[in-house]
């Protein structure tokens, strides 16, 4: 008997899938009565910002590269925040959640820091296709919303006639070739945003509170799948649209479950 997976329970699994330790580095570390400046010269020729500090063979602080002066590394010791610190099973989204917060994310792993996550640990592949397989399950998932809301093909007046001719194209295409699919598996992720956004009922199901603020939502997203699909620099150019997507996923998740019925 085959057993079905909900689209908010297959998504969930998806995002806990991957976790903290999968993007961390090892956090370089230094005794406390280490030269401050040799350890800076140290962080300088491995172009790291920060490391830890061992008292007694145990991480009890961090490090900056900017904050080290001329004395030992201890006199140059902070303490690290409670809110700046996951465990190594946490999710990327709880990360992503700290970071925006902390310039650095320090992970706890057999109850000690023995790792850090900053901006340059967000561009690893791991994190890529976390964003990537989220925002295409996501995208499966307005396919089946707009078969729900729609009997047959209604939902072709929210679809310029030029973007329906080219979905056209494409199954016919599909269809030369012996595969299955419906004209709407052919629209682009663009496409597929107009009809949510256009159409009344579903631009309210997912919570856009108008059409021009879901048109710029959905633009943001298609930017950020893009730019990951072409290996671009997603910290650079779309990290406050992936702080939305993270801070709004349970919402996400839920309205998407609720427009599909389940």
């Amino acid at each position: 008997m085959a057993v079905t997976v909900s689209a908010s329970e297959r998504i969930r699994l998806f995002t806990e899938s991957f976790r903290s330790q999968d993007i961390a580095r090892p956090l370089l570390s230094f005794d406390g009565d280490k030269p401050a400046a040799a350890v800076r010269q140290v962080l300088e020729e491995r172009n790291v910002q920060v490391a830890g500090l061992r008292e007694g063979g145990t991480v009890v602080g961090y490090v900056t590269r900017e904050g080290l002066g001329d004395g030992l590394c201890r006199e140059a010791v902070r303490a690290f925040e409670e809110e700046a610190v996951v465990g190594d099973n946490d999710s990327l989204a709880e990360v992503v959640r700290k970071l925006q917060e902390h310039p650095y994310v320090f992970v706890r792993i057999f109850g000690d820091v023995g790792g850090v996550v900053t901006m340059q640990e967000m561009r690893r592949p791991p994190m890529r296709m976390w964003l990537f397989g989220l925002i295409t399950l996501f995208e499966m998932d307005f396919g089946h919303i707009i078969r729900a809301r729609f009997e047959g093909d209604g939902w072709q007046e929210y679809v310029s006639p030029g973007r329906l001719a080219k979905a056209h194209e494409l199954l016919h295409e599909r269809q030369r070739r012996g595969e299955r699919g419906e004209l709407l598996d052919c629209l682009q992720f663009s496409d597929k945003g107009q009809i949510l956004v256009r159409d009344p009922v579903l631009r309210e199901q997912l919570g856009f509170v108008s059409a021009a603020q879901g048109k710029q939502n959905l633009k943001d997203l298609e930017s950020l799948r893009n730019n990951l699909a072409h290996s671009q620099d997603i910290v650079a150019h779309n990290w406050e649209t992936i702080v939305r997507l993270v801070a709004n996923m349970e919402m996400l998740i839920t309205r998407l479950s609720q427009a599909r019925g389940w």
